[in-house]
């Protein structure tokens, strides 16, 4: 249950940052958060109680299903979390678009209708989704804001081609890509996190053109790697276990970088010269 609530203001953190990168300048939204226990069923009632605080954020992470109502009343919040519901209805994603701003749902299937529906969304994290489609890939590459896909396992070249085109990209699960797909996501606008834990040079030259890019999984990279990623504005490597004396130094020129702390004072003496 902390292992929860933890997980849940993560999540809550990693919204208002992508709101923040993705340029979204409106006042912080109200600090509401409503929740149910475990194996609750709720009501339209309570759906509309819990959506009756515009600006809240509505996290149900516990609930397996909602009705076409609910769906309906929820779809009217800011930022609406939904992880334990895996399927739905056309007709439930279509009162669930309306969510303003984030929607965080648990789907472990998608259909074409769906994806096309749920784009509207501004961001959309559908973490719980193993498979998708070259179409489906293709529709969400024309969303505009932010696509969470963390449970993806295997990425095609172009479904990377199509979702490329984002603003903001998340794919923590993807553990290799190849030359022609690191090439086509390094065409994502803004933020691109990737789950690869090994990286080729070429990989980190085309990637350095992301304006944003985490690779918190990567352990170790090469000298050149660093020398290419140096480039990216904002770069977070925090799973990095060790680095050389000429990484230090190039990685001292990244303008925001994240290193783990045990890094940081190498980072820190090069950066100062």
């Amino acid at each position: 249950m902390i292992f929860r609530k933890c997980e849940n203001i993560m999540n809550r953190l990693l919204i208002l940052i992508v709101l923040v990168l993705l340029g979204c300048r409106d006042s912080e939204p109200e600090q509401i958060i409503k929740q149910v226990e475990p194996g609750v069923i709720i009501t339209d009632e309570q759906a509309k109680e819990l959506s009756a605080k515009p600006g809240g954020l509505v996290v149900l992470s516990h609930i397996n299903s909602i009705t076409d109502n609910q769906a309906q009343i929820l779809g009217t919040v800011n930022y609406l979390q939904l992880d334990g519901v895996s399927v739905l209805t056309d007709q439930q994603a279509k009162g669930l678009s309306q969510v303003r701003i984030s929607l965080a749902i648990g789907l472990t299937t998608l259909t074409d209708t769906q994806a096309k529906i749920l784009n509207r969304v501004k961001i959309l994290e559908l973490s719980s989704l193993r498979q998708l489609t070259d179409e489906q890939a293709l529709i969400l590459g024309k969303k505009r804001g932010a696509l969470y896909l963390n449970a993806l396992s295997t990425l095609t070249t172009p479904q990377a081609l199509h979702l490329g085109q984002l603003e903001t990209l998340s794919l923590l699960s993807i553990k290799s890509i190849t030359d022609e797909q690191a090439e086509a996501l390094s065409q994502v606008k803004r933020n691109l996190w990737l789950g690869i834990n090994s990286i080729t040079d070429r990989q980190a030259s085309t990637l350095s053109k992301v304006r944003n890019l985490a690779l918190d999984h990567l352990t170790n990279i090469k000298d050149k790697q660093a020398e290419a990623l140096s480039k990216v504005p904002t770069l977070s490597l925090l799973g990095l276990t060790a680095i050389t004396v000429e990484q230090a130094k190039n990685l001292s020129k990244v303008e925001d970088l994240t290193i783990p702390e045990s890094l940081q004072p190498l980072i820190d003496k090069y950066k100062n010269q």
